[in-house]
C-alpha cells in the first residue's frame, strides 16, 4: 500500500529527482575523475594484459591545490576591516580581532583544504557556514551529577562533499534564488543531534527514526576481506535539504493570506518524514553555502571547470600508451608461435611456459615449432608517454615551475 506524503514533502522528493537526473551524466563523469585521482586501475578487456594508471591527476591536483591555499591564505585569518565616518579606528580593530577570532575557532583554514582540492579537481568546492550548537556532558563538582551544558554557541564552518549537493537545473549562484538541494546520509545518532539543535525547529524525531530507508549508499566500512560491511536500517538515513522559495500560507484576521516565494528551510528524512519546515532563519536569506570554482565555463553553469575534466582526455592517452608498451613487453618476452600439431614428440604444456633452460623435444628442430615475430615499440612509446605527460601539464596549469621541490 502507497502511504500518501504530504504536499512539502512530495514537492522535495519531485523537485530532488528531477535535479537528479538532470545532473546525473555530470556526476557520473566526475566519479571517474575521482577514480582517476585515488589512481584506480583501468578496466581491459582480458586478464593477461597491464592495468596499470599512470598518477597524473593526483599529480596535477597536489601541485595546483598548494598554490591557491598560499594564495588564499597569506596569513591564518586574511581578514581586514575599512573604517570610516564617525567609526574610530579602535572600533575597527574590535571588529577586527572578533572576526578573526571566529575565523580561528570556526577552523575556516583548515576546512578550506578538503574544499579546495574538490575545487582543483572537480572545477566546484563547498563550505557550509552554519551554526553550531555543541552540548555536553558535564560532571558538576559538588554533587558528582552529570548534566547537559551548552559548551559552544557559534558560527561554524564545515566542507561539503561535492557529490551532495544538486542545484536547479537553471541555478547560477548561491545568491539567485532559485532551489538548492543537499542529499546526504547518516545514521540514527546524528537526527538525534539535529534534533537537539534549539535554534531551529525539528519535528517528529521518532518517526524519522522508524521510518524505513528507500535508497542506500555503499558502506565507506570494510571488513577484513575489503567487502563493504551491510548497514543496519538505523546506521543510514537519507537526508534531502531543501533550500528555495516556497508559498508561506497562514491564516490572519480570520483569512488565509499567502506570500509568494518566500525562502524556506525544508528538511525531509527517507523521502516521507518531514522534519522541518521553517522560514530560512539566516539574516542573509540564501542557503548557508560557499561556492568556489576554479574555471567559470564559458556556457555559463552553476558548475565550474577543474584540471580533472580538461585532463581526462591525456589521462585516457597517458594509461592506453603505458598499458600497450607493457603488453608488448610481456609479447616479446613470452612469445607466441606455431608449432605442428602432427608431431608427437611436442608437450603442449610446455609450451605455454616460458622459462629460462626451457628445451622443446622435437621431430624436426626447423618446421616443428616456429615463433611469432613480435616488433619492439617501446622506444617510440616512451617518447609518447614524455610528450603525453608535457601536454597534460601544459592543459592543467600543473607545470614544472609550480611543482614542489
Amino acid at each position: 500500500m502507497t502511504v500518501e506524503r504530504d504536499p512539502i514533502t512530495d514537492f522535495v522528493v519531485r523537485q530532488f529527482e528531477r535535479y537528479e537526473r538532470f545532473h546525473r551524466e555530470r556526476f557520473e563523469e566526475a566519479k571517474t575523475i575521482y577514480d582517476y585521482w585515488m589512481n584506480k586501475a583501468p578496466r581491459r578487456s582480458f586478464d593477461f594484459q597491464n592495468a596499470v594508471h599512470i598518477p597524473m591527476t593526483v599529480e596535477a591536483e597536489q601541485t595546483v591545490t598548494p598554490k591557491l591555499f598560499a594564495a588564499l591564505f597569506p596569513i591564518e585569518a586574511p581578514v581586514d576591516v575599512l573604517v570610516f565616518g564617525k567609526a574610530t579606528e579602535e572600533q575597527g580593530i574590535v571588529i577586527k580581532d572578533m572576526i578573526q577570532h571566529q575565523w580561528r575557532i570556526s577552523n575556516v583554514q583548515g576546512r578550506s583544504i578538503e574544499a579546495l582540492t574538490q575545487n582543483t579537481l572537480f572545477g566546484t568546492g563547498y563550505l557550509e557556514a552554519s551554526w553550531l550548537i555543541d552540548r555536553r556532558w558535564q560532571i558538576d563538582p559538588r554533587t558528582q551529577e552529570r548534566y547537559q551544558a551548552t559548551i559552544s554557541n557559534r558560527p561554524d564552518c564545515k566542507t561539503v562533499n561535492f557529490f551532495e549537493m544538486y542545484p536547479h537545473p537553471a541555478k547560477l549562484s548561491v545568491t539567485d534564488g532559485l532551489p538548492l538541494i543537499r542529499r546526504r546520509f547518516c545514521d540514527s545518532e546524528y537526527l538525534k543531534t539535529l534534533a537537539d539543535n534549539p535554534r531551529f525547529k525539528f519535528n517528529k524525531l521518532q518517526e524519522a527514526l522508524d521510518s524505513k530507508p528507500v535508497v542506500s549508499q555503499p558502506s565507506v566500512v570494510l571488513d577484513e576481506k575489503g567487502h563493504s560491511l551491510q548497514l543496519e536500517d538505523k546506521e543510514k538515513y537519507e537526508i534531502l535539504e531543501y533550500w528555495g522559495p516556497w508559498d508561506q500560507t497562514f491564516t490572519k484576521d480570520d483569512k488565509v493570506v499567502t506570500k509568494k516565494a518566500v525562502p524556506y528551510w525544508h528538511i525531509v528524512i527517507n523521502r516521507s518524514i518531514l522534519v522541518r519546515s521553517i522560514p530560512n532563519p539566516y539574516n542573509h536569506q540564501r542557503a548557508p553555502y560557499c561556492k568556489l570554482t576554479l574555471f567559470e565555463d564559458p556556457n555559463p553553469s552553476w558548475f565550474g571547470i577543474g584540471i580533472g575534466k580538461i585532463g581526462k582526455p591525456t589521462q585516457e592517452r597517458l594509461n592506453k600508451i603505458v598499458n600497450q608498451r607493457l603488453d608488448n613487453v610481456d609479447l616479446v618476452l613470452n612469445k607466441q608461435g606455431f608449432y605442428n600439431g602432427n608431431d608427437t614428440l611436442i608437450n603442449t604444456k610446455k609450451l605455454q611456459i616460458s622459462k629460462p633452460g626451457q628445451w622443446h623435444k622435437v621431430s624436426d628442430t626447423v618446421t616443428s615449432i616456429r615463433w611469432m615475430d613480435i616488433p619492439d615499440v617501446t622506444q617510440s612509446s616512451y617518447k609518447e608517454e614524455e610528450i603525453a605527460k608535457m601536454d597534460y601539464r601544459e592543459s592543467t596549469g600543473a607545470t614544472a615551475p609550480l611543482m614542489p621541490t
